[in-house]
C-alpha cells in the first residue's frame, strides 16, 4: 500500500493540517487518469489549492469533482490538524518540546498504521511532498517511530519525497489538507455552510467518509503531560 502525504499551513492562521491518502498500484493509475481529466476540464496542469482555490478563485463545486475522484479511486483518507497557537502556548515550558509539525506527522503515522493493521495490510510505503524546509524533520519522525515501535518498523518499509506536480496523487493529499484546514478555521466547524460537507462525498451515515483528528486547545491541555516529548511519538496520548 502506498500512502501519499502533504500538509497545509495558511499564513496568519492558527490551523496546521497533514493529510494522507492510501492507494494501491491499481488505484494510482486510475486516479491519475481521472484526476488529469478534471484538471484539463478547468485548464490546469496541476492542482495546488492555496494557488488555485484561494480567495475569489475558491469554488467548492469544482473541489467536489476532485473530491469525488479521491473518494472513488483511493483506499482511505486520514487527516490530522493542530491548533498551532494553542500548541505553542501550552507547550512553551516543555524543555524538549517537538514542534507541531513533528507532532502532527507522528499522529498521522500512528493513525495510518493502525488502520493498515486492522485491514491486514502487510507493507506500507510513504511518499511525502518534497518540502526542502521540512523533509528532514519528517524523516526523523518516521525513523524515530520505527525504532520505538517494532510493529510499525516491520510494516512501514520506506519513505520517499517527491514533487507533487509530477507525483499526481500528492495533489489529492494537498486538497484534503487544505479543505480540512479551511473547515477548522471557521468559527463553528461542521455547521451550516461547511465546505467539507459540501465538497466531500458522504458515507452511509451521512458524514464525510474519512478519518480525522483535530487537536484544539482543550485536547492539547488534556494530554499536555505526554504529547510534547519525542519519546512519545507514535504513542496514543494518555
Amino acid at each position: 500500500m502506498h500512502v501519499l502525504v502533504d500538509e497545509t499551513e495558511i499564513a496568519g492562521k492558527d490551523i496546521f493540517a497533514f493529510a494522507a491518502v492510501a492507494t494501491t498500484e491499481n488505484d494510482w493509475y486510475l486516479f491519475c487518469e481521472r484526476w488529469t481529466k478534471e484538471l484539463r476540464a478547468i485548464g490546469l496542469d496541476y492542482l495546488h489549492c492555496k494557488e488555485h482555490f484561494t480567495g475569489e478563485k475558491r469554488n467548492f463545486d469544482k473541489i467536489a469533482k476532485f473530491s469525488k475522484v479521491i473518494s472513488e479511486c483511493t483506499q482511505g483518507v486520514t487527516v490530522i490538524s493542530v491548533d498551532k497557537r494553542a500548541y505553542l502556548d501550552i507547550g512553551q515550558n516543555h524543555p524538549r518540546r517537538i514542534n507541531f509539525k513533528e507532532f502532527a506527522f507522528g499522529r498521522l503515522i500512528a493513525r495510518v498504521m493502525d488502520a493498515m493493521e486492522k485491514s491486514k495490510i502487510p507493507f506500507v510505503s510513504f511518499l511525502c511532498d518534497d518540502d526542502q524546509n521540512g523533509a528532514q524533520a519528517l524523516y526523523r519522525v518516521w525513523s524515530d517511530i520505527r525504532k520505538k515501535h517494532p510493529g510499525i518498523r516491520e510494516r512501514a518499509v520506506s519513505i520517499a519525497f517527491a514533487d507533487d506536480k509530477f507525483a499526481i496523487p500528492l495533489q489529492a493529499a494537498d486538497l484534503i489538507a487544505w479543505l480540512f484546514n479551511y473547515e477548522m478555521q471557521r468559527e463553528k466547524p461542521w455547521t451550516e455552510g461547511s465546505p467539507i460537507r459540501h465538497a466531500w462525498p458522504k458515507g452511509a451515515d451521512g458524514q464525510p467518509n474519512f478519518n480525522s483528528e483535530h487537536w484544539d486547545r482543550t485536547s492539547i491541555e488534556r494530554f499536555s503531560a505526554t504529547i510534547f516529548s519525542r519519546e512519545t511519538l507514535g504513542d496514543y496520548p494518555t
